[in-house]
């Protein structure tokens, strides 16, 4: 794992390279405003190839600033990811067991809600995913109205405008090619009185009349003499730049005053429009000409998303004390019949109009616009009329009695000169019934095209009083003997005075207007007023008419609740996780697929019914719920195959210690080798012990002793594994062996047996060794049983051996503490299935503790073909002491020494051996003395002449206490280094004893 500082030098280095990553983050958030300033300060070439190099420029300072801390990232990660997997282990280690049987289901859990949780805190809390989600917002629109070519929408059936309360009266290129931009005041209020006589519900001017007329200040009254007399007419008043705005008038405070909505305590949690424009803002008003005597005036201001898409409505913009309703909102209260002292503004959850309609709203004021369509002229939402369709005073008539024939029509338009009492007027101010059926007229025509076009035209009224053009009252009639005047002038004009034949009107009907609230807006390119939405292109004064339509029709997307987007967010995090984590690669990949189908037409058809659901927080916990959980499994099966590799490295140095490299590499190839858990097999065991040791060690230092062991050790593993055996454990001094596991062979007792002679033999150059390096002699005992055992991997999840258990092994075990040193007993089992190749020496019936019965034991002493093995056996001679050897005496039980209470005394004796004649426990006493059971282990210790005990001990076992009456035989085991002088002198002083143990007929594995 990295070290614990990695994090401090990470941190450290960003001392330097910190302000390189702030340079460059400055850089890119500033870069629009930088990019700009470059281009309106540098002049020439000089400032495009700066803008342009702006961008080369961030990205260099980000990439020196990673290459210059690369080393620190690399270790601060390495050290991140050490860190998580500490993480993970101990909080495995603390789970339940039954939590870890399933790990996939555990992994799919855990990252499932893990991943929903913080895709929901990330999008609940953050702005992060307001780019995608528009994405998906257009996507959703654009399959709800797909785009239609010209030649379908030629072909196809038009379908009835989605909006049917609402119509747009567009100033279209058409309008300002006849009449220039702006337009004449003139007009505006001809269109007012026009569109009244079809009685709508409300027209609005989405146009800033906020300069006045230079040339003609009466056409603005006449605006407003227009809106008083059409009553529910609307102008907008726009939040512009403070710098340069013209102060307020007394008029316009007036007017703010009475188009306001009162201050309540929620609204003031709505953001100042100055904040949200980034700079300070002022309402500009209406003309005072024309405000007061307006219905309403309010705001028509619009703010744009991000990426410059029209998608919101500004329900409300706060502005200091005053709270400004849009021009929507403002017609929609009206329209219900709410007073703005009823409607309240709570941001972030709704505009309520009364408890008419609660409009949804955000943090900033504004509502998702529920378009119905895309924008068209002809096929669109919205109804469109032109401006010039509605104020034209166009005109086809017919002449009585003209000479071209009285069906020749002339087109009277715009372009016509007329005199109403010899006064010229525009072409528009003329009263309709002046050139209505029978009415007197005279003028001058064009005649070479059908139609012909009246270039002049003089009308007369009865009184020369009156507006020129404004009486209502019918033409004179003229006598019937008055008779037409017709007169060629040349080849294509014609002068006239005769009457009117018939009469069709060219302007356009305004029955489409009734009842509908009307908006007057720009529709022409060069009007500045085309805004992008999510079905395209579009005039704003469509955007205001939608969401008045909206409104009225209670038409709002309404956004999913937290409790269900959690859900959501939740369900698909988890799905993911287990397509990821539990189900397969291609059953993982198909649902994580089917679930993000059903996901996105889920929330296509809330779409459809109004629900706006977000589509990228499920989306972001389905995308990363499984990615993570496919990569968390294929780090676990990483993990798995290296642990797997670990395992057979394991398993080869483990076993490559104790057995042959082929028998090794054999359990390796072959899975049914090596089963882990364990499995009932039929083994022999070996069990080795060094006679004395315990007693030897207390006299040595540990470092002799560790380099006795080692040698003892490693030359004893040589001849284990040469055999094939198993080294189970090494017990101390002691080595546990057994062959049949983890790899059977059919000779397996006959290999046991041949290894345990040849480790005798062996003991001769061991000993060797230690008398070179200044160690004692040691002797090895050996036993040998052959059983059933459990074969297989002992321990816990966190360690574990493979080894053996059962009753064998402890069986061996008093096999072998019946041993002497450089003797081999087995079992009768092994005996009997070693068979001929076994020759064995004298046998013995015992009653092994803690075993029922008894148990028959025997002195190996030779294996035949194909080991061809036998024991070294020496013969020993018992002398006898010149000086009686007096000594105290006691039987160890379980290796503990009791009190050295009897006495003995010590007939004969060798290097290996002694005859000891027992005595009653005191010399007062004339009991007879204890009787010592066979295989017993004894502690002795000399007596002096004074009868006080000499240093050092002596520790034997008794292999015959029936030697004679009295007398036992012991084999020594181990003798203490204080006492080795005087045991030596003794025997070199002696002479030959008669009596020789039977016992010594055996081998004998010492000098």
């Amino acid at each position: 794992m990295s070290r614990p500082d990695e994090p401090v030098r990470f941190f450290r280095s960003l001392a330097w390279a910190g302000p390189l990553f702030g340079l460059a983050a400055a850089g890119w958030l500033l870069r629009a405003r930088i990019a700009a300033y470059i281009l309106d300060h540098v002049r020439g070439h000089l400032g495009p190839l700066l803008a342009l190099s702006l961008w080369p420029l961030l990205i260099g300072l980000s990439l020196f600033a990673l290459g210059a801390t690369r080393k620190e990232l690399l270790a601060l990660l390495k050290y991140v990811r050490n860190w998580s997997a500490a993480c993970e282990a101990r909080l495995l280690s603390r789970l339940p067991a039954s939590w870890l049987r399933h790990p996939a289901w555990l992994r799919a859990l855990s990252v499932g809600v893990l991943v929903s949780a913080g895709a929901s805190l990330i999008v609940e809390t953050t702005p992060v995913e307001q780019a995608l989600e528009a994405g998906a917002f257009d996507r959703w629109f654009g399959l709800r109205f797909p785009l239609r070519s010209e030649a379908e929408r030629l072909t196809g059936v038009t379908d009835a405008p989605a909006l049917p309360d609402v119509a747009v009266i567009g100033i279209d290129d058409d309008t300002i090619a006849h009449y220039g931009w702006p337009l004449p005041r003139a007009i505006y209020s001809r269109l007012i009185d026009v569109v009244s006589q079809a009685k709508p519900a409300s027209l609005s001017f989405d146009i800033a009349l906020v300069e006045g007329s230079r040339e003609h200040p009466e056409w603005d009254r006449a605006i407003g003499d227009a809106a008083a007399r059409a009553g529910r007419v609307y102008f907008t008043l726009l939040l512009s730049p403070a710098h340069g705005a013209p102060p307020l008038s007394q008029v316009a405070h007036e007017v703010l005053a009475k188009n306001h909505i009162p201050n309540h305590a929620s609204a003031f949690a709505l953001p100042d429009f100055s904040h949200i424009s980034r700079r300070p803002m002022v309402p500009t008003v209406v003309l005072d000409t024309i405000s007061p005597r307006a219905h309403g005036v309010a705001m028509a201001n619009v703010v744009l998303d991000g990426d410059d898409v029209l998608r919101h409505s500004l329900t409300a913009a706060r502005l200091g004390h005053r709270l400004l309703p849009s021009l929507s909102l403002r017609v929609a209260a009206d329209a219900l019949s709410v007073p703005l002292d009823q409607v309240r503004v709570i941001p972030g959850s709704h505009v309520d109009l009364g408890g008419k309609r609660r409009i949804p709203i955000d943090e900033l004021g504004r509502t998702l616009v529920r378009y119905q369509g895309r924008h068209s002229l002809d096929h669109g939402p919205v109804p469109y009329l032109s401006l010039r369709s509605l104020v034209r005073a166009d005109a086809a008539l017919t002449l009585r009695d003209s000479a071209l024939g009285e069906d020749q029509e002339f087109l009277l338009d715009e372009t016509t000169r007329v005199t109403l009492d010899g006064q010229p007027i525009p072409a528009s101010a003329i009263d309709p019934q002046r050139i209505q059926a029978g009415a007197r007229i005279a003028g001058v025509a064009h005649y070479s095209k059908d139609p012909g076009r009246i270039l002049e035209l003089h009308l007369t009224s009865p009184s020369s009083a009156g507006h020129p053009g404004g009486s209502a009252q019918p033409a004179p009639a003229q006598g019937s003997d008055e008779e037409p005047d017709f007169e060629f002038l040349d080849e294509d004009r014609l002068r006239f005075a005769t009457r009117v034949g018939t009469l069709r009107q060219l302007t356009a009907s305004t029955k489409l207007l009734s009842g509908r609230h009307v908006f007057v807006g720009s529709t022409a390119l060069a009007a500045s007023d085309v805004h992008n939405g999510p079905l395209g292109g579009f005039p704003g004064v469509e955007h205001h008419a939608t969401m008045l339509s909206n409104i009225l029709r209670g038409d709002f997307f309404r956004s999913a609740s937290l409790p269900l987007r959690l859900i959501e967010t939740t369900v698909c995090g988890l799905v993911a996780a287990i397509a990821g984590s539990v189900l397969s690669a291609g059953w993982g990949m198909f649902l994580s697929l089917l679930v993000a189908m059903a996901l996105l037409l889920l929330t296509f058809l809330a779409f459809l019914s109004g629900l706006h659901i977000g589509i990228v927080e499920p989306a972001s916990a389905l995308f990363f719920g499984y990615a993570t959980c496919v990569f968390l499994s294929l780090r676990a099966e990483s993990k798995a195959r290296a642990q797997a590799e670990a395992s057979r490295e394991f398993v080869r140095r483990t076993f490559g210690r104790y057995l042959s490299d082929q028998v090794v590499q054999q359990i390796l190839d072959s899975p049914d080798g090596l089963r882990l858990g364990g499995q009932r097999r039929f083994v022999t065991v070996l069990m080795t012990d060094l006679r004395g040791f315990t007693s030897m060690c207390g006299a040595m230092e540990p470092e002799a002793v560790v380099t006795l062991l080692n040698h003892y050790l490693e030359t004893m593993t040589r001849i284990i594994t040469r055999y094939g055996g198993t080294i189970d454990e090494f017990i101390g001094d002691a080595i546990l062996v057994f062959f049949g596991a983890p790899l059977p062979h059919p000779d397996d007792e006959k290999r046991a047996v041949a290894c345990a002679i040849e480790m005798l033999n062996a003991m001769r150059e061991v000993n060797a060794w230690n008398q070179s390096q200044g160690l004692p002699k040691v002797e090895m005992g050996i036993g040998i049983h052959s059983g059933e055992l459990v074969v297989g991997n002992i321990g816990s999840e966190m360690r574990a051996k493979y080894g053996v258990v059962g009753s064998t092994i402890n069986l061996t075990s008093r096999i072998e503490s019946c041993t002497v040193g450089g003797q081999v007993l087995i079992s009768d089992v092994t005996r009997q299935r070693c068979g001929e190749a076994l020759r064995i020496g004298t046998s013995q019936v015992i009653t092994p503790k803690g075993v029922k019965g008894t148990l028959t034991i025997h002195e190996a002493l030779a294996v035949a073909a194909p080991y061809n093995v036998e024991l070294v056996r020496i013969n020993e001679q018992l002398v006898r002491p010149r000086q009686p050897l007096r000594v105290r005496y006691a039987v160890l039980h379980d290796k503990q020494v009791g009190e050295l209470r009897s006495e003995g005394q010590i007939e004969a004796l060798s290097e290996q051996a002694l005859e000891l004649r027992l005595q009653a426990p005191s010399a007062a006493s004339t009991a007879e003395p204890d009787e010592v059971a066979p295989f017993a282990n004894l502690q002795l210790r000399l007596l002096g002449s004074d009868g006080a005990l000499q240093p050092g001990e002596l520790y034997g076992k008794v292999l015959d206490n029936k030697r004679r009456p009295g007398v036992i035989y012991v084999r020594v085991t181990s003798v203490s280094a204080d006492l080795a002088p005087s045991w030596a002198q003794a025997r070199e002083q002696g002479g030959v004893s008669s009596s020789v143990p039977a016992l010594l007929d055996g081998p004998l594995a010492s000098e």
